[in-house]
C-alpha cells in the first residue's frame, strides 16, 4: 500500500489488519477497489456528486452497484440506479 502522505502512521482496520494511515485497503475482489477509487476521485466534501461517476469507469462493477439520490427537502431517499446482482439479492 502506498500511503497519500509523506508522515503516515500505523491504524488498525476492523479485521485487525494493521495498515499506514492514508493508504488504499487491500481488498479481495479488484472490483471493490476500482468504486471506492473512482468514487474517491470525484468526491466534493462529504458527497459525491452523480455526475461524478462516470458508468464507463466503473464498468466492471455496475451489476453490484446500487446509488441513492437524498432530497433534504423531505428526508427522502430515492435509488436511482440498482445493478442487476442487487435487483436479483432484492428479490430473492
Amino acid at each position: 500500500m502506498k500511503p497519500h502522505s509523506d508522515s503516515p502512521t500505523t491504524v488498525t482496520h476492523q479485521e485487525g489488519m494493521v495498515a499506514e494511515s492514508g493508504a488504499w485497503p487491500v481488498f479481495g475482489d479488484r472490483r471493490f477497489a476500482l468504486l471506492l477509487r473512482h468514487w474517491a476521485e470525484g468526491r466534493r466534501g462529504l458527497a459525491t456528486p452523480r455526475e461524478a461517476i462516470d458508468p464507463a469507469a466503473i464498468r466492471a462493477c455496475l451489476p453490484h452497484v446500487y446509488m441513492f439520490r437524498f432530497n433534504p427537502e423531505t428526508g427522502a431517499f430515492t435509488c436511482t440506479l440498482a445493478g442487476e446482482k442487487v435487483s436479483e439479492s432484492v428479490l430473492t
